[in-house]
């Protein structure tokens, strides 16, 4: 292929172990004769023309380029590419994993700085790759909008919406009604919107008297312009306290029944006791 009339090494030869191949350099022989005499034979002289370069170098095969090799190993002279002094390329068939990566996140939880550990594991992934997940603290579906959390991937008991504004009740999120306590239980930044809660005056009936409380009067006060009879004897009485009185006549209650006295009788005479005075 070279011109050198001797066939080149093809891969599996003695030189070559790995997935780079030496094929057009015609520096490379045969691996049987010593042409510079240099005591190195063949295929493991770089250069049989010059016998002050002789044996190649042990070194990785390096098949995605990124400067880390594989574990296949290659002889290499100077000038060779396509190999490192390293096999430390956790995958070396692509360019942007390797020792020297920055860790990303991904749904694939792939280590892409070859340490052992991916995403949320590797302390060193890349914060602009993050997603901030919100606790479920209630099971409602909606998350805490006070507690997100940065990370890689969605933990249990978390989830990607932060439209709960108290996840201690299952009831309180952006799906449920509002009712009349004060409080934002449809998470729209109102309470108590959207319904009829009238603090003013009600027909409550607390005293169970079924009327309205605001619209009777207390029976307290129903007898203050009538005379009452609190004593029982069917009159209206000017002292309901005595049933000796009765009708502005009084009675000379001295033991037994008495006729009843005419009030003007009695009180002309208590007028002459006076005068008699």
């Amino acid at each position: 292929m070279d011109g050198d009339g001797w066939a080149d090494i093809i891969i599996g030869a003695y030189r070559y172990t790995g997935s780079k191949s030496a094929v057009g350099k015609a520096e490379v022989y045969r691996g049987y004769s010593d042409v510079d005499g240099d005591g190195v034979v063949g295929a493991d002289d770089c250069d049989d023309k010059d016998a002050k370069v002789g044996v190649g170098t042990t070194r990785y095969v390096d098949d995605d380029d990124d400067g880390f090799g594989g574990a296949g190993t290659i002889i290499v002279c100077d000038g060779d590419t396509g190999w490192s002094a390293n096999n430390d390329d956790c995958d070396d068939t692509t360019a942007s994993t390797n020792p020297g990566a920055q860790e990303v996140c991904d749904l694939a939880d792939v280590d892409e700085d070859c340490d052992g550990v991916s995403d949320d594991a590797d302390g060193s992934a890349s914060s602009a790759t993050f997603t901030v997940y919100f606790p479920d603290a209630d099971g409602d579906g909606y998350g805490d909008i006070n507690k997100g959390s940065p990370r890689c991937d969605l933990p249990n008991g978390y989830v990607t919406n932060a439209e709960d504004c108290d996840d201690s009740r299952e009831e309180v999120n952006p799906e449920g009604s509002e009712y009349c306590n004060g409080r934002d239980d449809d998470c729209n930044g109102e309470a108590d919107d959207g319904i009829d809660c009238d603090t003013g005056e009600s027909d409550a009936d607390t005293d169970s008297d079924s009327d309205s409380d605001t619209d009777s009067d207390s029976d307290s006060d129903s007898d203050s312009d009538s005379d009452s009879d609190s004593d029982s004897d069917s009159d209206s009485d000017n002292n309901d306290d005595d049933e000796e009185e009765k009708g502005g006549l009084l009675r000379c209650a001295s033991g037994g029944d008495s006729a009843p006295i005419p009030a003007l009788l009695l009180g002309v005479g208590l007028l002459l006791v006076r005068r008699r005075r």
